[in-house]
């Protein structure tokens, strides 16, 4: 499934693996019985761009080499377009439509699934010097500038790391750079994206801001605030003054704490309290998030994705 040096590493441990290396070994998993069928539960649905596809033409050369069968269970309409031959659309527990890829996405004849087709993502490039949003309009005023206004500044921030088997002062490879020389202006009230490829330093760059990793150089600043990049957790001080999202929230939320309790946890931790004042915030942020109430009650693992 085309992992580098597969003598060496298959004595590793998943967390050595990068994302998509851990979906070719899951893809390897269920070939290893030589099945007829296989059910590929949205296997790519947490990659990015360039691994996604690497990943793609991976199970296409597999159809290819041994004759194997796929269903594709995926919400990615792009992922459908590259990849299948036929399209099952699904809503409640129907098949609404079902036909040829080709036919689906020229010709679809469900409300549903033209629904689902115009909602797919497309890339936008300005081609004139007016700020519009997506849907064409003017906008009423152009966005932040993080250089006039920043909020946060965070400068010259690097990270290296030992490679695997790797002895500071002792080992033959050099350290690799996670970051080198890293930095951010961040306008209140205004979006900035960091996009590259798998391993270019997205996150551990997300992970510093945050306080939850440090760094030997650099420093960060919110308002008139500075803070110790060389700390992490609750010594950095940055803890709970930025919030992380995480790509995976089967990691992120405990098994054993129900909704509420997680979500209570998390006004506590927020308002500095040991006790929720106010338990109707839980119930507004489930409104706020487009959830219903009953699911307070439940585990993470009785939720969709």
């Amino acid at each position: 499934v085309g992992i580098p040096e597969p003598e060496r590493r298959y004595r590793n441990y998943p967390h050595q693996f990068s994302g998509g290396q851990r979906q070719r070994i899951v893809i390897a998993i269920a070939l290893a019985g030589s099945p007829d069928i296989i059910i590929a539960d949205e296997p790519t649905s947490a990659l990015d761009a360039t691994v996604q596809k690497q990943v793609l033409e991976l199970l296409k050369i597999l159809v290819d080499e041994t004759g194997v069968s796929i269903i594709l269970v995926t919400h990615d309409m792009g992922v459908i377009s590259e990849i299948t031959n036929r399209v099952l659309v699904m809503r409640k527990g129907q098949v609404v439509e079902a036909d040829r890829t080709a036919t689906i996405l020229d010709q679809p004849r469900h409300d549903y699934t033209k629904k689902l087709l115009a909602a797919v993502p497309r890339l936008r490039i300005p081609t004139g010097t007016a700020n519009t949003e997506d849907n064409g309009r003017q906008a009423d005023s152009p966005a932040p500038d993080g250089d006039q206004n920043p909020l946060l500044v965070a400068e010259g921030l690097s990270k290296q790391f030992a490679p695997q088997g790797f002895a500071w002062g002792i080992g033959r490879s050099k350290p690799k750079f996670g970051l080198r020389d890293v930095g951010i202006r961040l306008a209140r009230g205004s979006i900035t994206g960091i996009v590259g490829e798998s391993g270019s330093g997205k996150t551990t760059f997300g992970r510093i801001l945050a306080g939850l990793d440090k760094a030997p150089t650099g420093r960060i600043t919110i308002g008139e605030h500075a803070f110790d990049v060389s700390r992490s957790g609750r010594r950095s001080g940055l803890l709970g003054r930025v919030q992380m999202i995480f790509q995976d929230p089967s990691v992120s939320l405990n098994p054993r704490m129900t909704i509420g309790e997680t979500l209570d946890e998390s006004i506590r931790f927020g308002a500095r309290t040991g006790s929720s004042k106010e338990p109707a915030e839980v119930a507004v942020m489930m409104d706020r998030l487009g959830l219903p109430r009953s699911l307070l009650g439940r585990h993470p693992h009785q939720l969709s994705g």
